[in-house]
């Protein structure tokens, strides 16, 4: 999984004006199938508003920062608007080789095909695989 990106809308609305999921679909479409998107609700402040991209491949990521670089155009036909965004690699991210802190726990796998792949792990989900406490037989008997 690729880093972090961070993506400002260059509008005096900011991100307001589009939707996580329409962020998703043009990010995929230009660059790469994308693994995360966060866009966190709007705090009407343009400079504050902004959206989480990360890519599968970091190749991907890196195509994506070069042009959100220089800025990238995205019309919104439901609308009618086009938003002009910008963004660069998340600040504060440990970069790539570098070890993270102590208390930062990246809980995603490495490689994410889909969603189902979170679910084909080794653990056994039987009952009959788990340790349970029982009570003897002669106290359930009394």
């Amino acid at each position: 999984m690729s880093r972090t990106i961070q993506v400002k809308g260059d509008h005096p609305q900011g991100l307001a004006l589009c939707t996580r999921i329409y962020l998703m679909q043009s990010m995929e479409k230009e660059f790469g199938k994308v693994a995360y998107c966060k866009k966190p609700p709007t705090t009407g402040d343009p400079e504050t508003d902004v959206a989480f991209v990360q890519f599968q491949n970091q190749e991907d990521a890196e195509r994506a920062v070069t042009a959100l670089r220089k800025g990238l155009t995205l019309s919104t036909t439901w609308q009618g608007i086009t938003l002009d965004i910008r963004g660069d690699w998340k600040p504060g991210e440990f970069g790539k080789g570098s070890k993270p802190s102590s208390s930062f726990v990246k809980w995603q796998p490495e490689n994410v095909e889909d969603s189902r792949s979170f679910l084909t792990r080794n653990a056994s989900r039987s009952r009959t695989d788990r340790q349970h406490w029982r009570r003897p037989e002669e106290d359930i008997e009394a």
